[in-house]
């Protein structure tokens, strides 16, 4: 499973976030755009390569399946993860206004946890399309041609390491292409 941060437990992190007035939560982890695109392109590969190569026999279709199966609860927790830190967000301005001190609210990190707030159910809409995201198709599909010249019978491994440098740099454009796909689902909300 993964090992980011549980904002919510005690020597998780979280004690740098709690929610009192002079401290903040994390609007998001860092790049958690990206690494939700990064979980997302990973799918793409299982789903359109790996697939090519685990359907020989019932034990192999199990294991493409288990796969898939472990990347989706991935993404989905990721996702459940996000919506705690929603959650958490409108306590913690709360208690930033009713601090003794005076707290500026329209300061850099309050804004952000207002404009989170705000926009997280769009994220959430946005977060849900992401099996739409194909990313680069004739990149995509340059690959898939490229792997399937390669001789039948030859192993997972050795099929990538064959791909010529031009085939390996079609498949890094297309895997990139759909993270950047995700992040532009993720920064297009509004």
């Amino acid at each position: 499973m993964c090992s980011n941060p549980d904002y919510s437990s005690p020597g998780s992190g979280s004690e740098n976030y709690p929610a009192l007035p002079g401290r903040r939560l994390p609007v998001h982890p860092p790049d958690y755009h990206h690494y939700i695109g990064n979980i997302n392109a990973l799918r793409a590969w299982y789903r359109q390569v790996r697939s090519c190569f685990l359907s020989a026999d019932e034990f192999q279709t199990a294991c493409l399946a288990g796969a898939q199966e472990c990347i989706q609860t991935i993404l989905r927790e990721r996702v459940q993860r996000l919506n705690q830190l929603a959650e958490k967000m409108p306590p913690s301005l709360e208690l930033a206004k009713s601090a003794p001190d005076t707290v500026d609210l329209n300061t850099h990190p309050f804004v952000q946890q207002k404009e989170f707030i705000e926009r997280w159910p769009k994220m959430q809409e946005q977060l849900a399309r992401l099996d739409d995201v194909e990313g680069d198709i004739a990149k995509r599909d340059e690959l898939l041609d490229a792997l399937s010249r390669i001789p039948a019978r030859t192993d997972y491994l050795n099929a990538v390491k064959s791909l010529s440098p031009e085939d390996r740099t079609a498949g890094t454009a297309w895997l990139d292409s759909i993270v950047n796909a995700t992040v532009i689902l993720w920064n297009g909300v509004t």
